[in-house]
């Protein structure tokens, strides 16, 4: 893999990591309610 592929997928992937995170933290504030 070409490095400005890898850093492109880094940053997809670091993308992906922080929604994910997000969605959990949201679906655990909705189930408390």
């Amino acid at each position: 893999m070409k490095e400005e592929n890898l850093l492109a997928f880094a940053k997809e992937a670091a993308k992906n990591i922080k929604t994910e995170h997000d969605l959990s933290r949201l679906t655990k504030m909705l189930s408390k309610s």
